[in-house]
């Protein structure tokens, strides 16, 4: 059972470290753990302390419940995030523009 959840966690580490475009160097460094212990993690050969599992999920914007057991954050924002994280930083500003203007619309449609 250990393992098998060792194994599961590291699968959720990685997919949602690429999802957030780190490299394997650039995450353990953000976290504070060797290179080789993350790969460790990652292929679930190796467990974690809680503490080197919070920085975890603090750079990975995500919550212990998602990495320990699968579940989705309860956050009705997680996929909005996720989504704003993939975007190219120069589009930014425009999507704030079409989001405040689409907040507009709705306010103005509720109003009516």
């Amino acid at each position: 059972m250990g393992n098998e959840l060792n194994l599961q966690m590291g699968n959720r580490i990685r997919q949602r470290r690429e999802a957030m475009k780190y490299s394997r160097e650039e995450f353990s460094e953000m976290v504070g753990i060797s290179l080789r212990f993350l790969t460790d993690i990652e292929f679930g050969t190796k467990g974690m302390s809680f503490p080197t599992l919070i920085r975890i999920c603090s750079v990975l914007n995500t919550s212990t419940d998602f990495i320990i057991l699968g579940k989705k954050e309860n956050d009705v924002f997680s996929d909005f995030r996720e989504t704003l994280e993939n975007i190219d930083e120069k589009y930014l500003p425009l999507l704030s523009e079409i989001f405040n203007l689409f907040v507009k619309a709705i306010k103005y449609s509720d109003n009516k």
